[in-house]
């Protein structure tokens, strides 16, 4: 069990070379009419189908992927069988418009499994090759688009199965009160003593006993939040007590 060569001959001359070229065929279309994902769970799952330079490999059971978990899969050719292997970055990694992958520059070249969005934002890769719409095993979708600007499908530490590295707009799932990392969209009500313009850059603090976010010019320095805030509106109250004079919407932008 194992990820296998296809064997077929260059001739057809016998009902056993004919049987190669069937299987072959066979195999192709499966491909085609049922694409599994190519890495699933530690494994280069039973079903999939590998182009590996110019020769077409199956996998008849799922095929463990040995190493450390990582974003970025190798396969490597060797007689009848290919292996699979986690690698820690692309160093060294083209894209092949012969073979229409990303192999290195080993002799038979080894072939890349990763996801190209993702590698793309995380500078493993300069360009996007492949444009086009992929769901990864969970159901998240990538779109091909300019993964480079922020808002395009990006998310961080709320959901590490979107594209890493930058972040936008999500729903913050916490409930720590202590919470400081807040999705890019996020929007908390403010208090402080000083007014701020609409789109005004300022920096939110945990209040008092962690029950509001304040300004730092309200005296009440507690952790900061993460990221870059800015003001969207908010109104004057009349101050009587402990109450702060001005509360405004304040939206996390980066």
């Amino acid at each position: 069990m194992a990820i296998n060569k296809i064997e077929y001959p260059a001739d057809l001359t016998t009902q056993s070379d004919f049987d190669k070229h069937s299987d072959l065929i066979e195999k192709r279309y499966l491909d085609q009419s049922a694409h599994p994902f190519q890495v699933r769970g530690g494994v280069i799952p039973q079903g999939t189908v590998l182009q590996i330079g110019g020769v077409v490999y199956h996998a008849d059971a799922d095929e463990t992927i040995s190493g450390t978990e990582s974003d970025y899969v190798k396969v490597v050719p060797g007689g009848s069988t290919a292996t699979a292997e986690y690698v820690d970055d692309l160093t060294g990694v083209e894209w092949s418009s012969q073979y229409n992958g990303y192999y290195d520059s080993s002799s038979p070249a080894n072939l890349y499994l990763f996801n190209e969005q993702k590698a793309y934002v995380g500078g493993q890769i300069s360009a996007l090759r492949k444009t086009y719409i992929e769901t990864t095993e969970n159901g998240d979708v990538y779109v091909a688009r300019n993964a480079d600007i922020a808002g395009d499908l990006r998310n961080g530490s709320n959901n590490p199965d979107l594209i890493g590295g930058g972040r936008s707009a999500g729903f913050h799932l916490g409930t720590n009160v202590s919470d400081t990392d807040l999705p890019v969209g996020a929007v908390v009500i403010v208090s402080g003593t000083t007014k701020y313009s609409v789109n005004s850059i300022v920096d939110v603090y945990h209040g008092t006993f962690q029950l509001n976010w304040v300004y730092k010019d309200a005296g009440d320095s507690g952790e900061k939040l993460a990221g870059t805030w800015r003001v969207r509106g908010g109104l004057q109250a009349d101050p009587t007590g402990n109450q702060l004079n001005f509360h405004h919407l304040a939206q996390r932008v980066a």
